[in-house]
């Protein structure tokens, strides 16, 4: 390309003595024959050695066929005439032996006194740099379908708060008609896009300071003003300075899982408090013994300090729970049986050794089909137990007494009569139903 720009300045300065020699220089195999040269009347003449098949030694030339070279003869005929020509072209051929080159030409005319009018194309091999661009070409396609197809959305703001690129997923999903109708619309994301001010604020001073973000969740605008969650994930793009250039992510609505995950909370709230008014004390575990959930009434019956209940450390809330037991072992013993059969149900009696009374009943969690854990329920039954008992000790009395004892209910039925009445009257409580105790 130099010495070309050379020999046409030194032509255009009337030095074609000069111009030629720098001709030769660049062509040294032939005095008048350049890389490629052609005169009205010329077909294609001699290629210099750069253009031959190293293996071969055959010049390019070769591939035209006599037909080819009658066109492109008519061609540089009618440039001539014409005196236009291309500066610059590239072009594919296909060699002698198959192979596939790229070329490109510079053409440029120029007059020699006293010789024909020329028309000079120094070409140079850009078979390389062309299958390079052409591979960045199917890599762009790539993720030009990535990005046009992708499920999430995907867009690149400006770090003032304008979109520059979003793709048709992100603007659909904000219902928008096109990514271009949303890039319009929106050029304030501080009060356009989000619905909490603050947020985009937050969005880019952890950009700035963090360079990259995951699960950003907040809340945005529709095109219709209605509300959806939306989780992101983000960058930040800086240039060789380190100047931020923009922010680029993708986003997805979660919207429906928010809904869901108050649901829960909602569900977990009514639990903790159904819990927590029941007169038992509750305990979870899971498949392998530990501690999923409790009730304070749970915490209440067994005396455990908060400071071991807070730790969910198993072995110290049953270390805690066993040194009150009067039978420490059959407990332990209990609970191996019950871990070693999921499926099974039991209910017990726990004496402590400060004289208090429990029931125990133990239930399967089931989530589905599944056993995920097992559910402790305690009860205390001390006062019911000795109110029992009172009554037992007062009706082993009433059983035992010489008195003629016996009870009516309103309407005059006996329901009750104790051995001394039987002694005494000679029959018992079925021959005495509904006789008038009078």
């Amino acid at each position: 390309g130099y010495h070309n720009v050379l020999a046409l300045a030194l032509l255009k300065s009337h030095k074609p003595d000069e111009a030629m020699q720098v001709m030769r220089r660049i062509m040294p195999e032939v005095a008048l024959d350049p890389v490629f040269k052609t005169a009205p009347y010329y077909t294609i003449g001699k290629i210099s050695r750069e253009f031959r098949d190293p293996e071969t030694g055959k010049p390019l030339s070769v591939i035209y066929t006599e037909t080819q070279q009658e066109h492109i003869l008519c061609r540089h005929q009618e440039r001539f005439r014409s005196r236009t020509v291309s500066p610059h072209l590239e072009r594919e051929l296909t060699l002698w032996n198959g192979e596939k080159i790229w070329f490109e030409v510079t053409n440029s005319f120029f007059e020699v006194e006293g010789q024909p009018s020329l028309l000079l194309g120094i070409f140079s091999d850009i078979t390389e740099r062309k299958r390079a661009e052409d591979a960045l070409w199917q890599a762009e396609q790539k993720y030009r379908s990535i990005f046009e197809n992708a499920v999430e959305g995907i867009y690149q703001t400006t770090p003032q708060g304008q979109f520059i690129t979003v793709n048709p997923s992100f603007a659909s999903s904000f219902d928008y008609e096109s990514p271009e109708e949303m890039i319009a619309t929106l050029n304030d994301l501080d009060h356009q896009f989000y619905v909490d001010r603050d947020r985009r604020k937050r969005f880019t001073h952890l950009l700035d300071t963090q360079g990259a973000l995951r699960a950003f969740e907040s809340q945005a605008y529709r095109k219709d003003g209605s509300i959806v969650w939306i989780s992101e994930n983000a960058r930040t793009i800086h240039d060789d300075s380190g100047r931020i250039l923009h922010y680029e992510g993708t986003t997805v609505d979660i919207t429906e899982r928010k809904r869901a995950e108050k649901q829960l909370e909602q569900s977990l709230s009514m639990l903790r408090a159904t819990l927590e008014s029941t007169a038992d004390g509750i305990l979870v575990v899971d498949a392998q013994g530990k501690i999923q959930s409790f009730n304070q009434k749970f915490v209440d019956l067994w005396r455990i300090p908060d400071s071991v209940m807070a730790t969910r450390d198993d072995d110290q809330a049953i270390a805690f729970v066993l040194n009150q037991l009067k039978d420490p072992d059959a407990f332990v013993r209990k609970v191996k049986e019950l871990y070693s059969q999921q499926d099974a149900e039991s209910r017990d009696v726990l004496e402590f050794k400060d004289g208090r009374i429990f029931e125990r009943d133990s239930k399967p969690q089931r989530i589905g089909n599944e056993t995920a854990g097992r559910v402790w329920s305690f009860r205390d039954v001390t006062e019911r137990k000795r109110a029992q008992e009172s009554i037992q000790r007062l009706l082993n009395a009433v059983e035992q007494s010489d008195e003629v004892i016996f009870m009516t209910d309103p309407q005059g039925s006996i329901t009750y009569v104790n051995p001394a009445f039987e002694r005494v009257y000679g029959w018992n409580l079925s021959t005495s139903l509904k006789r008038d105790g009078s």
